[in-house]
């Protein structure tokens, strides 16, 4: 009698979705369109994942954003993304000092609930300067004054911006700028500090794994 291992085995049928890591990104920051364009160029440039990005900064507070992106790993409606379709789920904040006591309770439920959270005291605009150059400790920035320094100081365009900032090179820089920053600041209580930002850990994880 003939083995099995004799017959040629049949063809598996490949999910080509599946070879992808997929993540899924609530946005809760003032310059949401910005930061979707940005996420959007990174696609562009790392394009073994699958990148989905969410804008809920209009009218929702960060719990909002957070309950949006827990309730997406835990359903199998057409209203949410299921938990079978992304591999890592994150949101990013902006860290501003009356939302405090909110966004406390958004990271002790995000390690709860598997959802990374991300935090940029005080605007999603310190990260897209830490591209440009070292912020210390010391400089207590505002969201104008972020922006001005890239667009009437530098007098860069949004395009000049966001072409700086897909450049490998000065994501590495901006990623080892930002550890710096946070590590200065406390780390896992530099949320608090002004200026303070863990967007790296979402950038590793983007670029790294």
């Amino acid at each position: 009698m003939q083995h099995s291992f004799f017959v040629e085995p049949k063809p598996y049928a490949i999910d080509k979705r599946a070879l992808k890591r997929r993540v899924l990104i609530y946005l809760n920051v003032h310059n949401s369109q910005f930061a979707i364009r940005y996420f959007n160029r990174l696609k562009s440039i790392q394009q073994n994942i699958v990148l989905k990005i969410k804008d809920t900064a209009r009218f929702q507070s960060p719990k909002d954003a957070f309950r949006f992106a827990a309730k997406s790993l835990n359903t199998n409606d057409n209203t949410h993304d299921s938990n079978n379709d992304y591999d890592e789920c994150w949101v990013v904040l902006e860290s501003l000092p009356h939302l405090h006591s909110e966004i406390q309770q958004v990271f002790e439920e995000g390690r709860k609930k598997n959802v990374h959270v991300i935090f940029c005291n005080c605007s999603f605009e310190l990260w897209v300067l830490l591209h440009f150059r070292d912020i210390t400790k010391i400089e207590k920035t505002t969201r104008p004054t972020l922006w001005n320094e890239m667009i009437i100081t530098r007098n860069l365009s949004e395009l000049d911006i966001l072409e700086h900032i897909s450049i490998k090179d000065n994501m590495k820089a901006a990623i080892e700028r930002a550890k710096h920053l946070y590590k200065e600041q406390g780390g896992v209580d530099s949320w608090k500090a002004n200026p303070a930002t863990n967007f790296f850990e979402l950038m590793e994880s983007i670029f790294t794994r």
